[in-house]
């Protein structure tokens, strides 16, 4: 063991009279500065269970480059308010090596000019310890896991890191960090997590603060950014390339999870990309929140995947500018159980290789459009979906359904709804409410199931307080192998007011079953038998497919069928078996036995016509 002299000659760490005992300081001894103010222009390695203790205040110790574990296993300590300046200093060189610094207390400084590794060389493993007030700062780089095959691991409670360049956790090797109890990270650069494929790196922020300029998370590697605890990560960047990239390259993985009230991740002046173009997922749980100035899931490439979900009251994603799920790739948002996200406008499934899906479902659960003048258009280019159930809402000014666009499921739509796609209220079944005026134009389709006679709990309805201008089509499917009799009555819609019809059923006409197998009369606006006000399906009727009049539906009535009206088969599979063309729902056999008696039938037919 030497100890630092403060009487030598100089203060130049290699002089061997600045030392007690007399001696050149070797990589292995074990060294204490607790006076004076040494310093060298060359490099220190601390190897082979050596150890440095630079301690006291007004103490300061001053290298050229240090390297913590260049060999073996070494440590470095810096407390009771002491300064190492250093230009560089790595911890964990050469494999299988470990190098250990800790900067512990009110004053202590670890101050470097050129950058900070921790966990430098293949098969190395590097710690950096930063406790109770201590400060680690670095002009440049700060680097955790930064070669492929090294570990690296910073540890901070109540503790600062500050630089001014990147700060790159897992950039090749396998990185982590952890900031407790009041800690803090700022750079006016990126915190760049998981950054080269061979990178996996995981940053924990608990009841601390992280303010860089921007962040990407699994940039071509494996990131995780976890924020609990009440703790605040502010992206402070402004410029067009400053955004959150999860997932920023194809076979990269992003994943951010923000926690608990108080909680915080502020990119207000940012995008956040979800799934640049590899495969993002964010979750903002238990009374969270996430502010970003824009929002993209499956941001570029059929090959990108973004993911979101917003669970719990109180629980937030609130953008002041546009929302794209399923830009070029495949999104998928989901808000549950009282959490809320806000946006101005937006798309869902908006290039032609986009794919998006919104679920909203409970309670509180809503998805709101907040710009005036603006539009959410669901399946634009590309295919998009929305789904309501248990309560869940979406507010816009406007929502437009492209040609690929749906709105699905049980719940609230407020504001004007115009469609060219395919409205499902219900999901089998259900009741969709638009508050607002609902415009379903010519190329649109209405999707009403009925599994019973009871509206809502046994059959769908769309439920409209404004206006309907109606177009289109009405697509009735019958579910759960149910028929109706010719008495049952069923309302599917109802307004304030019904003008125009349906293309394939106006009023007093007939419509047909999706699967062909019987026909309603429909009632709706002026002339209506019933509330003009209300769509009404009315007098089921089974078609008559016992063309022998045998009172038995069978194999003789398909082969009739087949050769002069094909368009009845399903009529057919539907009544196979009963002992007439208006039998109960009790005698309707299981779809696959009516199929698996057409392919047979076919084959025989086809047989006699080769013969």
């Amino acid at each position: 063991m030497r100890t630092y002299d403060n009487g030598g000659v100089d203060n130049e760490w290699f002089n061997a009279a600045n030392w007690s005992p007399a001696g050149l300081p070797a990589s292995d001894d074990e060294l204490t500065v607790d006076s004076g103010t040494p310093s060298t222009t060359t490099l220190v390695e601390v190897n082979d269970l050596g150890a440095v203790l630079v301690t006291g205040s007004g103490v300061s110790a001053t290298f050229n480059e240090l390297r913590v574990g260049a060999q073996g296993e070494a440590s470095l300590t810096i407390d009771e308010g002491a300064i190492a300046n250093a230009g560089i200093v790595r911890m964990g060189q050469a494999a299988e090596s470990l190098g250990f610094v800790t900067v512990d207390g009110p004053g202590s400084q670890l101050a470097t000019t050129a950058g900070v590794s921790v966990g430098f060389g293949n098969e190395a493993i590097g710690f950096l310890g930063v406790s109770n007030q201590a400060v680690v700062s670095s002009p440049s780089f700060f680097s955790v896991g930064g070669v492929a095959g090294s570990s690296g691991d910073v540890f901070a409670e109540e503790g600062t890191i500050t630089s001014s360049g990147f700060v790159d956790v897992g950039s090749r090797g396998i990185g982590f960090m952890e900031l407790t109890f009041g800690s803090s990270l700022t750079s006016t650069n990126t915190l760049r997590i998981g950054d080269f494929s061979t990178g996996e790196g995981t940053v924990l922020v608990n009841d601390s603060t992280i303010d860089v300029k921007s962040l990407t998370v699994g940039a071509r590697g494996y990131g995780v950014l976890e924020i609990s605890n009440g703790s605040v990560v502010t992206g402070t960047g402004t410029s067009g390339g400053d955004v959150l990239r999860m997932g920023d390259v194809l076979g990269s993985l992003g994943e951010v999870y923000v926690e608990g009230a108080g909680t915080l991740l502020d990119l207000a002046t940012q995008g956040a990309q979800i799934g640049n173009r590899g495969a993002g997922e964010l979750e903002v749980l238990d009374g969270a929140e996430f502010r970003s100035k824009s929002g993209s899931l499956g941001t570029f490439g059929s090959g990108s995947q973004g993911y979101a979900i917003v669970l719990g009251s109180g629980s937030q994603w609130n953008m002041t500018s546009t929302l794209e799920v399923g830009r070029e790739g495949s999104g998928q948002l989901e808000i549950i159980d009282g959490g809320i996200v806000t946006f101005s406008s937006g798309q869902v499934g908006s290039q032609a290789t986009g794919k998006g899906v919104v679920f909203i479902s409970g309670p509180g659960s809503e998805l709101v459009q907040t710009d005036p003048n603006g539009i959410l258009a669901i399946g634009n280019s590309g295919m998009g979906r929305v789904e309501l159930s248990n309560g869940g809402k979406l507010t816009t000014v406007s929502t437009l359904l492209e040609d690929n666009g749906t709105l699905a499921g049980s719940g609230i739509h407020v504001g004007d709804l115009q469609s060219r796609g395919r409205v499902e209220p219900g999901l089998s079944p259900g009741k969709l409410t638009v508050e607002g005026e609902y415009t379903q134009l010519s190329p649109a389709t209405l999707a009403i199931e009925l599994a019973g006679t009871v509206a809502e709990s046994e059959y769908d309805i769309l439920e409209i307080t404004a206006s309907a201008a109606l177009d289109g089509d009405l697509e009735l499917t019958l579910i759960d192998s149910f028929l109706p009799t010719a008495s049952d009555v069923f309302t599917i819609l109802s307004a304030g007011s019904i003008s125009g019809s349906f293309s394939n059923g106006a009023n007093g006409g007939s419509i047909t079953t999706a699967d062909g197998a019987g026909q309603f009369t429909i009632h709706y606006g002026g002339g209506s038998l019933f509330n003009p006000n209300e769509v009404v399906l009315t007098d089921f009727a089974l078609f008559d497919v016992d063309l022998d009049n045998d009172n038995d539906v069978d194999g003789a009535d398909f082969l009739a069928l087949q050769r002069d009206d094909p368009a009845l088969i399903p009529a057919w599979q539907a009544q196979y078996g009963s002992g007439s063309s208006s039998v109960s729902s009790n005698n309707v056999p299981e779809p696959s036995t009516g199929c698996l008696l057409v392919a047979a039938l076919l084959s025989i037919a086809g047989w006699r016509r080769a013969s």
